[in-house]
């Protein structure tokens, strides 16, 4: 993939989208991995804050979420290539992010999540989201459009499979728009220091 002009259009604007982000087998791997957490009701209820501060709330947030590790094979995978795509961040936008965090996260039917910042008060590290998204022959009637504030210009994305959506952690403002059906992704953030492990993260 020629990153440059992509790399290009996140500098100038703050967000790129890339379809057709992964090879078509690890995109799979990936997404039989979810829908098997999700038949184990493995997943547990997102929450927003850190630490002391971490509370559930329903009118904010309504996805379940499984963070990414690396004792199954198919998320130790994802990791490492995440290490990489850190490496080719840092090299093509002079960045320097140290590390990153990842969960699975799944919206049933009628839940969103109230427009917000990808910062705490007290951990503000998160400099780059990323999100992936799993819904293959998603259609607008759906809905659950990701929506991003950039300034005065409001965007919506569909949450098709294998699109990848970067924005910037510190002034992009979003929210995800009420789903008709299960909407499924792997949410992450490249961090510009290592993650404080006395903290939870959402």
């Amino acid at each position: 993939m020629n990153w440059e002009p992509l790399f290009d259009q996140f500098a100038e604007r703050n967000f790129v989208v890339v379809d057709d982000f992964l090879a078509a087998f690890f995109y799979e791997n990936l997404q039989a991995r979810l829908i098997s957490l999700l038949e184990e009701d493995s997943l547990q209820k997102a929450g927003i804050g850190t630490a002391s501060d971490y509370t559930i709330q329903e009118g904010v947030r309504g996805d379940y979420i499984s963070w990414l590790g690396k004792e199954n094979e198919d998320e130790a995978l994802f990791l490492a290539q995440m290490e990489d795509f850190r490496k080719t961040l840092n090299l093509s936008l002079l960045l320097s992010l140290k590390s990153f965090e990842f969960h699975f996260a799944s919206y049933p039917p009628g839940s969103f999540y109230a427009r917000h910042l990808d910062q705490f008060k007290e951990r503000n590290n998160r400099m780059i989201s990323f999100v992936l998204y799993f819904n293959d022959n998603w259609k607008p009637e759906y809905e659950g459009f990701l929506r991003i504030y950039n300034g005065d210009e409001v965007i919506d994305f569909e949450p098709k499979g294998n699109r990848l959506v970067l924005f910037r952690s510190d002034i992009m403002e979003h929210e995800v728009l009420p789903t008709k059906v299960y909407r499924n992704s792997i949410t992450g953030w490249f961090l510009y220091q290592p993650h404080d492990l006395s903290f939870f993260s959402y």
